[in-house]
């Protein structure tokens, strides 16, 4: 049975990995969306690849009748103790020292060198729907908006009703990368800014499904990657 350690109390739980599960002890909810591995503190979203494009986590405390949740919580949870006077000070004092190490790293870079950005911009396209015996077409642009360039771009097409689809060919071929059931990963070099690149998948359907797709973009010098997501229906 697994067990989680309460985020706001430190009591351990058994069986607290379920999506309804309370603390016995603070009864705080350990289902919550912000607990669930699909769901990204940094964006404040989920990006599980099966929720339906227009449903949005606006609220991250929300416990949701989600069949896809997976508990981050472990027993190594955080513990919530009193700390001491002394330890309170000691505290003050990094928190203090690393404010000024920032401050002085960032007003040093600032007069000694000037980075420009790299933004990307991506947007994917395919029909609304095809037949069985039909080619799934999926054309996925990238655009390099920042003033720098962008190193070792990739596009990664990924999502539900992958495992339904076979891949035929990657355009250009020179970009096809590696493939997998569930992903297809196409390799487009360095992008120079102010420039354009685009990639073709074209896919055979193995049967009737609803194919939701996410145009995963990342470079070696960004730290987030871009997506873009498209459905398309595949009719029998």
């Amino acid at each position: 049975m697994a067990t989680v350690r309460c985020p706001k109390c430190g009591t351990l739980n058994p069986n607290g990995r379920r999506r309804l599960a309370r603390c016995y002890k603070c009864h705080e909810a350990l289902g919550k969306c912000r607990y669930c591995k699909h769901f990204d503190l940094r964006i404040l979203d989920c990006v599980n690849v099966n929720r339906r494009l227009d449903d949005h986590v606006t609220d991250p405390d929300e416990v949701r009748d989600c069949p896809d949740f997976v508990s981050r919580l472990t027993e190594g949870g955080v513990v919530r103790a009193r700390p001491t006077r002394a330890v309170i000070k000691g505290l003050v004092a990094v928190w203090v020292l690393g404010l000024a190490g920032f401050g002085a790293f960032f007003l040093v870079r600032a007069f000694t060198q000037e980075t420009p950005a790299t933004s990307l911009r991506v947007s994917a396209d395919a029909p609304s729907s095809v037949l069985e015996d039909e080619v799934l077409s999926v054309t996925v642009l990238v655009a390099n908006q920042g003033g720098a360039t962008a190193r070792d771009v990739r596009v990664t097409l990924t999502g539900r009703g992958m495992t339904n689809l076979i891949c035929q060919a990657v355009t250009p071929e020179e970009c096809y990368w590696e493939s997998t059931p569930t992903t297809v990963i196409a390799a487009l070099g360095d992008m120079e800014t102010g420039t354009i690149q685009s990639v073709s998948y074209r896919f055979l359907p193995a049967k009737p499904c609803l194919v939701s797709l996410t145009a995963r973009v990342t470079a070696a010098n960004i730290r987030m990657p871009v997506l873009s997501r498209v459905e398309c229906r595949v009719l029998p």
